[in-house]
């Protein structure tokens, strides 16, 4: 009897034991489950930090593309601005070597002038002007009257003279009167070849009879030695 009760404990305790075994087997089981939930959500999110991740590097990488793509552009317009500036500067000194060449040209052509102008300058040869001039071969009497040709103004007197000497290049002309007819500095004289107006010339330089004169305008025509000179009203 007590081998029987002993039995039927002992099968007890067994089924017991084997219950808390399952049990904690279910627990443990439910427990890696959850774990396996948590570490799997974990993956994810995980993955889609990653996945953000790659989009911001791909994006960053587009971007830095780009701004290679615009700092490139932005170098080979410098490099073209560079280059077209360094030839308008090469094109620029060779024309202030051109210019300075005419100035130098100017400077000398100018000398030469004053000096053949001195040749008309009644104070170095009181005779110069009495008679016929040469210049070139041309020979212009100064000293002779000019009948006018168009009515002048009302109270203004014109002074009239011969043009004596032209420079084509530098549009100056030399006219046969001077500080002594009455002439003065920004009078004005209307050329005049063969009755017909051809051009407007300004005084820049007087001498006592002789006057050197800017062409301000002309025409066609051109100013020819010997032409009439009148001042005009202005």
């Amino acid at each position: 009897m007590r081998l029987l009760y002993g039995s039927i404990i002992f099968l007890f305790v067994l089924s017991a034991s084997s219950v808390v075994g399952t049990v904690y087997l279910y627990t443990q089981l439910e427990n890696e489950k959850n774990s396996s939930v948590v570490f799997k959500n974990q993956v994810e999110e995980l993955q889609e930090r990653i996945a953000k991740k790659d989009l911001q590097l791909k994006e960053s990488k587009q971007g830095f593309e780009s701004q290679i793509l615009e700092l490139e552009s932005s170098v080979e317009m410098k490099t073209q601005e560079i280059v077209k500036n360094r030839e308008q500067l090469a094109e620029w000194k060779s024309k202030v070597k051109q210019w300075e060449d005419k100035i130098m040209l100017l400077e000398n052509s100018k000398k030469d002038l004053e000096a053949r102008v001195q040749l008309f300058d009644p104070e170095s040869t009181t005779s110069a002007l009495a008679g016929p001039v040469s210049v070139g071969s041309s020979f212009i009497n100064t000293a002779t009257e000019v009948e006018p040709i168009a009515t002048q103004e009302e109270n203004f007197n014109a002074i009239e003279g011969k043009v004596i000497l032209v420079n084509k290049e530098y549009r100056f002309v030399v006219v046969g009167v001077g500080k002594l007819d009455g002439v003065q500095i920004e009078d004005q004289f209307q050329i005049v070849h063969e009755g017909q107006g051809v051009a407007t010339v300004s005084v820049t330089k007087l001498y006592d009879s002789l006057a050197s004169c800017d062409v301000v305008q002309d025409g066609p025509i051109s100013i020819q030695e010997g032409d009439l000179a009148r001042t005009i009203a202005v």
